[in-house]
């Protein structure tokens, strides 16, 4: 998992793995941030597997969905932050044929994230973040004026 900072600059949470994106599997990586003391995330932003909606829906009910852009548009892999990253990983596995053993590979996948971190642009528009973190609705990044974002603007 990934995370957003106010300045938006986007960091590496987490790196468990998973029985084919599963619920479960999704589910167990959520528990465990919260018991960890993660707050709940406002939005979250991922591909279209339904065991990792499933798993926000039931860990984090309040958190927003927003699916990625790529995936909502091409449905194939790419060059984007959550991708990207794990094309090195699948690399490395290839070439070492295997880490051997489960918690090796775990170790050998975080180490690579965590050294791709290094090179992550910052979000476009890092000042949006608290509107939306207060709740504002954009649609293909237009702020939306509807009746819930105009009783929020007066709030503000």
């Amino acid at each position: 998992m990934i995370g957003v900072r106010p300045d938006g600059t986007k960091e590496l949470i987490t790196v468990e793995d998973g029985y084919r994106e599963s619920a479960e599997s999704w589910k167990t990586v959520r528990r465990d941030l919260k018991r960890r003391g993660l707050r709940p995330p406002v939005v979250a932003v991922g591909d279209g597997a339904l065991g990792f909606w499933a798993a926000v829906r039931d860990v984090w009910p309040k958190t927003r969905e927003q699916r990625d852009w790529f995936h909502k548009l091409g449905n194939i892999r790419t060059s984007h932050v959550i991708e990207s990253p794990f094309a090195t990983v699948r690399l490395r596995q290839r070439v070492t044929k295997g880490a051997g053993s489960r918690t090796k590979g775990l170790l050998m996948a975080y180490k690579l994230l965590a050294m791709a971190q290094a090179r992550w642009r910052r979000l476009d528009g890092p000042h949006l973040l608290p509107l939306v973190r207060a709740g504002i609705v954009f649609v293909d990044g237009v702020r939306q004026e509807g009746k819930a974002n105009r009783a929020k603007t007066k709030a503000e």
